[in-house]
């Protein structure tokens, strides 16, 4: 006769699990700065695991898409709403939330085209890209007749 048996050390972790009754929490989020689009993680306890079950707020932001969740990690793209704040997490279903304890810092970006006629007249155009705005600056670096 041959007996087997299982157990679990008391060192094992406990796998936590959502609990809709409890608020979430942030512990963490990395990057600390970026510009829109860039990819935010967001580590703490109790989001919900379904990922449009999750709103999220940066700064003055409208909610941002929301890539991946599990209980202990949300990632989300930054939204071109964001601004430099505080991240918040709700959870749809239930109304609670919770606020990251540092800010989000967002990085304006800017682009730089040029643009050339052969023989005649070119031009570079500097772009600013600002939150909520976008300011475009034409300057003309050479001319020739």
């Amino acid at each position: 006769m041959l007996l087997t048996a299982c157990s679990k050390s008391k060192n094992d972790p406990i796998p936590e699990k959502y609990d809709p009754a409890k608020p979430p929490e942030i512990t963490d989020f990395t990057p600390k700065a970026g510009k829109v689009y860039t990819e935010i993680t967001i580590n703490g306890k109790n989001f919900n695991p379904e990922a449009d079950k999750n709103y999220i707020t940066i700064g003055a932001s409208f909610g941002a898409k929301i890539k991946s969740a599990s209980v202990t990690k949300l990632v989300f793209e930054l939204p071109p709403s964001a601004a430099t704040g505080k991240i918040e997490c709700m959870a749809i279903t239930t109304n609670l939330s919770a606020v990251s304890s540092s800010d989000f810092t967002l990085m304006s970006s800017w682009t730089r085209q040029n643009v050339s006629f052969p023989g005649t007249v070119r031009t570079g155009q500097i772009s600013f890209h600002f939150p909520l705005e976008l300011y475009k600056i034409s300057i003309f670096l050479e001319m020739s007749l």
